[in-house]
C-alpha cells in the first residue's frame, strides 16, 4: 500500500506538480521511511505501539502530499477532494507525532499524567482542525502550498481563513512548547541508563518541536502584524522541518531498536555459553550489555527480602537470586525476559 501511494503521488507530480524534484523526493521519501522503520519496529517489538503508529503515519504522509507537499495545480481534476483528504491526514499526522514524541518521554503514558494529558489535547486539536479549516479554505497566492480550494466554497475572505488558521496553529505551538518542557524534564530526571538509550531520541524530539514552534509562530507574526503571508525564509524552514521529521522519528527509533537487538544478541550468547558464570562475572557481563553500571546480581538472602530503592526481579522458584536493576528495564519486557533466562541458566541449579 505504501509503495502504491508513493508511486501514485509521483505520477500526479509528473502531470500536475509544481514542486521541485528535490522537494517531491523528500516528501515521498518521508512516507516510505516511516513505513520501513515502522514495519521493522513492529516485527521486532510487536508489544510496543510505536511500530504501528509509524506505519499509520506513513500512509497519512503519502495521502497528504498531493494536497500540500507536491504543490499540484489547483485546476487538476479532483483537486478539492485531494485538499479534503490532505487536510484531514495533515492534521492527523500532528496527533500521531505528538503520541510518538511524548511516548519517548514517557514509555508508559497511562501512568504519566502530564504527557497523557498533552496527547489527549493533541488528538482533540487534530479532530478540530478539519472542522474549523475546511469550510473556510480559499485559494490565496500568498499561502504557498497550504491554501487550496475547499470543496464547500463557503468562504472567499482570505483574511478570515488566515486568522482562524493562525489561532489554531498557535494552539498547536503552545502544546508543542509544553511537550518540549516534558521532554526536557524527562532528560533531567532520566537515570543514566535511560539517558544512554534515549538521548538521541530526546534530542531529535526537542529539536523537531522547537523548529515547529519557531516556524509557525513566525508565520503567525507575519500574517497578523506585518501583513505578509509568506516570507522568503519559509521554503528553507519547511525543508528543515521535513528533515527534522525524518531524523526525529525514524532514525531515533531505528537507533533504539538496533541497540535493543544488539543487547538481545549479547544475552543470547550468555545463555548459550557452555560454562556457568559466577554471580560477579555474570553481573559485569549484564552491566555492559544493559548499559547499567549500578546493576547488581545477588544471591544473598537478605537482598531477597530487603526493600530495593531501584527495582528488583527475582530469579527461580523459590528465588535463589535477585537482580537489582534500573526501573526502565520494566518497560522492556522482551529484554527483561531474556535477562531472566540468562540468570536462570547460570544461577539456578
Amino acid at each position: 500500500m505504501t509503495l502504491s501511494l508513493a508511486a501514485f503521488g509521483v505520477v500526479l507530480w509528473l502531470r500536475w506538480g509544481m514542486a521541485s524534484m528535490f522537494m517531491m523526493s523528500v516528501n515521498q521519501a518521508a512516507g516510505v521511511s516511516f513505513a520501513a522503520v515502522g514495519l521493522t519496529a513492529w516485527r521486532a517489538q510487536p508489544e510496543e505501539p510505536a511500530g504501528v503508529l509509524m506505519i499509520v503515519m506513513a500512509e497519512f504522509v503519502l495521502l497528504s502530499n498531493p494536497a500540500f507537499g507536491l504543490r499540484l495545480d489547483t485546476h487538476m481534476p479532483g483537486s478539492s477532494v485531494a485538499v479534503t483528504i490532505g487536510m484531514i491526514t495533515e492534521w492527523t499526522q500532528f496527533g500521531l507525532t505528538a503520541r510518538l514524541l511524548l511516548g519517548i518521554a514517557a514509555p508508559d503514558l497511562s501512568k504519566a499524567w502530564l504527557p497523557n494529558t498533552l496527547v489527549k489535547a493533541a488528538w482533540s486539536l487534530t479532530a478540530l482542525g478539519p472542522v474549523l479549516l475546511l469550510p473556510l479554505m480559499t485559494p490565496l497566492p500568498e499561502c504557498g502550498t497550504w491554501c487550496g480550494d475547499s470543496p464547500f466554497h463557503w468562504n472567499h475572505d482570505g483574511s478570515l481563513y488566515l486568522l482562524v488558521r493562525d489561532a489554531y496553529v498557535s494552539a498547536w505551538a503552545v502544546l508543542a512548547s509544553c511537550a518540549m518542557g516534558v521532554i526536557a524534564r524527562r532528560a533531567v530526571l532520566a537515570t543514566r541508563r535511560e539517558l544512554l538509550k534515549r538521548r538521541l531520541a530526546l534530542f531529535f524530539a526537542a529539536m523537531l518541536l522547537g523548529i515547529f514552534v519557531l516556524q509557525e509562530l513566525k508565520a503567525v507574526v507575519e500574517h497578523e502584524w506585518s501583513g505578509i503571508a509568506v516570507s522568503p525564509a519559509r521554503g528553507p524552514m519547511n525543508l528543515v522541518t521535513v528533515a527534522a521529521v525524518l531524523l526525529a522519528v525514524p532514525i531515533a527509533f531505528t537507533a533504539a531498536l538496533l541497540g535493543n537487538q544488539a543487547a538481545l544478541a549479547d544475552i543470547a550468547r550468555l545463555i548459550a555459553m557452555p560454562v556457568r558464570l559466577e554471580p560477579h562475572a555474570l553481573q559485569e557481563a549484564l552491566r555492559r550489555v544493559l548499559r547499567d553500571p549500578e546493576l547488581r546480581v545477588s544471591i544473598d538472602s537478605r537482598d531477597l527480602s530487603a526493600y530495593c530503592s531501584r527495582c528488583d526481579t527475582r530469579v527461580g522458584d523459590p528465588p535463589v537470586a535477585v537482580l537489582l536493576h534500573d526501573p526502565s528495564l520494566f518497560h522492556e519486557s522482551q529484554l527483561l525476559n531474556a535477562v531472566t533466562k540468562a540468570l536462570e541458566r547460570h544461577l539456578v541449579p
